[in-house]
This record gives C-alpha cells, structure tokens and sequence, in this order.
C-alpha cells in the first residue's frame, strides 16, 4: 500500500533537486521525500555551481547572486578560474540548500530523508562525507546511509558498462534491498506502518 515516485532526472544536481522539492513533488502530497546525495557530492556541487556560474544561467534568487558577488566571479574568467573561486563556497551552498529542502518538507508535514548511496568507482573522502553528513543532520534531515551497499561484490560486476559506472540490474538490487533494510530499521521514526 506504498507508491514510491521517482523525481530524478539524469544530470540533476542539488539546484535542480530543491526546486524539484519545493515546486514538484509537492503536489504529490508525499509523506517522505528522499534526497539522495553520492560520493564526491562536494566537488559535484562546486562543478555545477562553477558552470551556472560561468554561463550566468543561475536562477534569480538573492542567494545565489550573492554567492556570485562574493565569490568574484565574472564572464571573462576561464573555467578553471570560475572553479577555483566557487569552491570556498561549497559549504555555505549545500548548507543552504539542504537547509531549503528540510525546511519546505518539515513546513508541509513531510519527513525530509538525506540518503547516501556511494557512486560505483568513485573513491570516498571521509572527512567530505562526514561534512555533508553532518550538515544534512543539522538542517533536520533523518538520515540513511548506504557506504557498505557493495561490499563484498566485485564492482565491475556491478556497472553498466567499462565508459558507464552507474549500477546495473545487480547495482540497483543491492541498493534497494539495503535501502529496504535500513528503512525497515527506521519505521518509527519515518511513521511507516
């Protein structure tokens, strides 16, 4: 008696997740929303933070005009340029829209759900882990991690292809039968009957 709707678009990043949050699923009326964030999600987000910056294509909100004022970032800078003076901001951008996404769910009586699912290939840095972790828990997110997913399985058993590291029909069992598990573990606290 569950229907679980999946919101994400391939090349989506935490721009495009809080507006899909606070715009979109909405109007589902859902009792939880998950966000998933992945190995590297630091470096993702300075990345495509960098881009938006470097095409000026940033949506219109004082926040993000704000970072761009204050990060000195302007149109003649190559992208590299643009890179580098993002990231000191990296924090502050994922704070706030982590911050953003828990606070919209927690106004509308959903439980907002941060969930971490490492990226086949990617090494993990503990220390950014740790920082997004603890922001997630900070900004009101339950949080549900999956490091340990594939342990035990041969990763290249568990791709799509050499050229494409996102899991397989395999990858995406272990994930769901974990995610299972761990939710099961969490049932009262995600008021799940």
């Amino acid at each position: 008696n569950y229907e679980i709707l999946n919101f994400g678009v391939s090349g989506y990043n935490i721009i495009a997740n809080t507006y899909n949050c606070t715009n979109n699923a909405i109007k589902y009326n859902p009792d939880i929303i998950i966000y998933p964030a992945h190995t590297q999600e630091k470096n993702r987000i300075t990345e495509k933070m960098a881009q938006y910056f470097g095409k000026n294509n940033l949506p219109t909100l004082p926040f993000y005009q704000k970072i761009k004022e204050l990060s000195g970032v302007h149109d003649k800078m190559c992208d590299l340029e643009i890179y580098n003076k993002t990231k000191p901001f990296t924090h502050s951008i994922i704070k706030w829209h982590y911050k953003t996404m828990a606070n919209y769910c927690i106004a509308n009586n959903i439980i907002p759900v941060w969930l971490y699912v490492p990226v086949i290939g990617d090494e993990e840095n503990q220390e950014d882990f740790e920082e997004i972790l603890k922001l997630a828990q900070d900004a009101g997110f339950k949080t549900i991690i999956l490091s340990d997913v594939y342990k035990g399985y041969d990763l290249e058993n568990l791709i799509i292809a050499p050229w494409d590291y996102h899991p397989n029909e395999k990858g995406h069992e272990l994930i769901a039968n974990k995610l299972f598990i761990e939710i099961q573990k969490n049932k009262t606290e995600l008021k799940i009957k």
